[in-house]
């Protein structure tokens, strides 16, 4: 489970993978940028994010398949100046302001509400679907992980300060 920082593929990153993975709750769940090439996602749960699900930014080709993004604030989707192949996702917007996929700003009107235009404009994700993509993983209270894990190693100093010495 990765959490708060997602996964950023920059400065010409080659064959970056994301597969089977559940992120939420950053910027952008996954992303590729500055001329990364060869990015595959595969099988992640990508949702809650503050702008996108996946961000392709100045991408060579990527290959995008069988991701659930949903409810990611601005768009499910982000390409901008990218060349991709997408199939067999599930995107679920839950707001009137959220977008499906956003080519914004390069490209004028290209900024896709609703899938079925997104599929005819791009000729992508044509397999895939609008809603239903299941439940969500629940998600991880991350500060009582840390707190629970930064207490850890003091709890055992004390007990082992504590604890009658034993010879050997």
């Amino acid at each position: 489970v990765l959490f708060r920082s997602g996964v950023y593929f920059a400065a010409r990153s080659l064959n970056g993978l994301v597969l089977n993975n559940v992120m939420y709750e950053n910027r952008k769940g996954v992303r590729w940028g500055s001329a990364s090439d060869g990015g595959v996602a595969m099988d992640n749960a990508l949702f809650d994010h503050q702008e996108c699900g996946i961000s392709m930014e100045h991408v060579a080709n990527a290959l995008l398949r069988r991701n659930r993004l949903v409810n990611n604030t601005i768009s499910q989707l982000l390409v901008i100046d990218s060349r991709y192949s997408s199939e067999n996702n599930c995107f679920e917007s839950r707001g009137p302001e959220q977008l499906i996929a956003d080519f914004h700003p390069f490209v004028a009107r290209t900024q896709y509400r609703s899938l079925v235009d997104y599929q005819q404009a791009q000729r992508q994700d044509l397999h895939s679907t609008k809603t239903g993509c299941g439940p969500l993983p629940e998600k991880v209270n991350v500060h009582a992980l840390h707190a629970e894990s930064t207490a850890y190693r003091e709890n055992a100093r004390t007990k082992l300060a504590t604890s009658p010495q034993t010879e050997r």
